[in-house]
């Protein structure tokens, strides 16, 4: 009775079982197959002292007993990662959808007491992608929980390791076959950084296209052929409306400096090209 009542007090305090399993589903696996939740007893056996776990080992809710525990993290489902010391990794991932493992950015953080990267869910982002599984890990999957794995024998989200797809065929020439699984994450890498140098051109160019419809609006609005002359020529790098030299170019408000601004592009006078030449000075 004491047994089954510290599953349920272990059960009640962890949310992560709850959100995976319900009380019965838990209590099944320790043998206890009764669905019905227990009424507490009157005067309930009293709680025995327990016995510490070897120190370095996991008890059954993943929590490390006995190892460095000011090392724990904190964050991350099972409270055992720095959520704050975060890196992303291109990894590829099953797409149960397409039957196949496509690129994708990993978001991993890190394990204080392992060293390595971990999904927020608690899965190694860098492995080996061998299918071997704890003794309790095989326990849950046997009662029908964890991961639904397709008729390739992978799951959705699944992050491929070093021999995941590793054929007994492929021994003859392992040197080759680790190669290749190199050569793909060197491809996914480099088109990362592509991917990244696209985009940070991609904003460049709209930042560029705003910073030029902001000067032609502005400008419309100080505008005054009565004042600035027959052509407008834009905003200076003062921000103010440029005049008319009546000569083919226009001249700064503040600095009486050459501007040549017919083509709508916002300011760019001669000497300081700008806000969009001073975007390019400050990146």
């Amino acid at each position: 009775m004491a047994q089954r009542a510290n599953l349920i007090a272990a059960y009640n305090s962890n949310p992560t079982l709850q959100s995976r399993y319900t009380l019965p589903q838990y209590l099944a696996m320790f043998g206890f197959g009764d669905a019905t939740t227990p009424t507490p007893d009157p005067t309930p056996d009293p709680t025995p002292t327990p016995t510490p776990d070897e120190p370095g080992l996991p008890n059954i809710i993943n929590q490390n007993v006995g190892r460095d525990n000011d090392r724990q993290g904190g964050g991350g489902a099972f409270g055992n990662l720095d959520i704050s010391d975060v890196k992303t990794f291109q990894k590829d991932v099953y797409n149960s959808k397409t039957g196949q493992f496509e690129q994708q950015t990993v978001t991993g953080y890190k394990d204080p007491a392992q060293g390595n990267y971990k999904t927020f869910d608690g899965k190694n982002i860098n492995h080996a992608g061998i299918n071997f599984k704890p003794a309790f890990a095989g326990i849950i999957e046997a009662l029908g929980f964890g991961e639904k794995k397709d008729k390739k024998g992978f799951y959705d989200g699944q992050i491929a390791g070093t021999f995941t797809n590793f054929k007994p065929g492929d021994i003859k020439d392992i040197t080759g076959f680790l190669k290749t699984k190199k050569d793909r994450q060197t491809f996914m890498d480099n088109n990362k950084k592509a991917i990244d140098a696209a985009e940070r051109e991609r904003l460049r160019k709209e930042v560029e296209a705003i910073n030029a419809a902001r000067s032609r609006a502005e400008s419309a609005r100080q505008y005054d052929p009565n004042i600035h002359g027959a052509t407008n020529y834009g905003l200076g790098s003062d921000g103010q409306q440029s005049f008319d030299s009546g000569q083919g170019f226009g001249t700064n408000a503040t600095t009486g400096g050459p501007v040549s601004n017919r083509t709508g592009r916002g300011r760019t006078d001669y000497d300081d090209g700008g806000r969009v030449y001073l975007y390019h000075r400050l990146k």
